[in-house]
């Protein structure tokens, strides 16, 4: 191994610098600080103003869906859902996220599991994708139910009665995480 030493290294007009190639790590030493590595691209986000509700046993789409175009291949996307959610007496409801048809969870039960009957409780989970892509891409939020009540994404007091804080609203974000 070699060590090179010197205070500055400019690329030529228009040009770019190169540290490693494919498949090849370049590690920083141990309290060396650095830039650029890791940074969040841009964040896109969807008010979540209204209540859906599903009867579907299926992954049904809810409607929330939020679209980013990475900037690069390498870019992967940070997804975020914060709502209130609610189910009857049933003890399970589903919510998970798509990429278009795609579903990111893998799995016919989704990615978060809404397993407190006739509670409202406020939701959060997040998944981080890997598109390889720099197309738009509209993420989709599905859910469904397992038994035989409604499942509530972002329900009000109107909706459920006392107990539910008025005016709930959630949000649905995509943030593009930069190689």
């Amino acid at each position: 191994m070699s060590t090179l030493e010197v205070n500055t290294i400019t690329p030529q007009s228009g040009s770019t610098i190169t540290l490693g190639s494919s498949g090849n790590t370049v590690a920083l030493g141990s309290g060396v600080s650095g830039s650029g590595f890791g940074k969040i691209g841009q964040v896109v986000s969807t008010p979540l103003t209204t209540t859906v509700v599903t009867s579907s046993s299926t992954l049904t789409p809810s409607g929330f869906s939020v679209s980013i175009t990475p900037s690069f291949t390498s870019s992967k996307i940070f997804l975020s859902l914060s709502c209130n959610a609610y189910i009857n007496t049933d003890p399970y409801g589903y919510v998970g996220f798509f990429r278009g048809t795609t579903n990111l969870g893998g799995s016919n039960h989704g990615m978060f599991t809404i397993s407190t009957p006739d509670k409202y409780m406020p939701m959060t989970f997040q998944h981080l994708d890997s598109p390889n892509s720099t197309s738009s891409l509209t993420y989709n939020v599905y859910f469904k139910k397992s038994g035989t009540n409604n499942v509530y994404l972002n329900p009000t007091a109107g909706e459920l009665g006392s107990g539910v804080p008025d005016g709930a609203t959630g949000v649905l974000s995509a943030m593009e995480v930069l190689a």
